[in-house]
């Protein structure tokens, strides 16, 4: 069975791979709101299937692959947008925003 669960990760990983660079080349088959499926939850189900998988080449390929995708899809712009964005830039933003909300 955990044979499977591994098996599973990796796939789960080809998917996301793939979802991934088609959203971000805008060639996408997909709306914008699928984004959050590829870029957080399909990674997160890999992650965790890989933890609980047998060990081997497959285990490691899921669970590195997995963890590549969140780091550069969901941390990095995390953090980049949280810490290195110039406060006149955030603020511009936020009054956009609120523009865009009261308008």
């Amino acid at each position: 069975m955990k044979k499977y669960l591994s098996i599973v990760s990796f796939i789960l990983f080809f998917i996301t791979l793939i979802g991934v660079i088609t959203f971000y080349s805008d060639t996408g088959m997909y709306k914008r709101e699928f984004a959050i499926f590829f870029i957080w939850i399909l990674p997160s189900i890999g992650l965790v299937l890989a933890i609980v998988g047998k060990k081997g080449f497959i285990r490691v390929a899921g669970l590195v692959g997995n963890i590549l995708i969140l780091i550069f899809t969901a941390v990095i712009p995390f953090v980049v947008t949280t810490f290195f964005l110039e406060p006149t830039i955030r603020h511009k933003m936020s009054q956009e925003m609120v523009k865009n909300i009261s308008a």
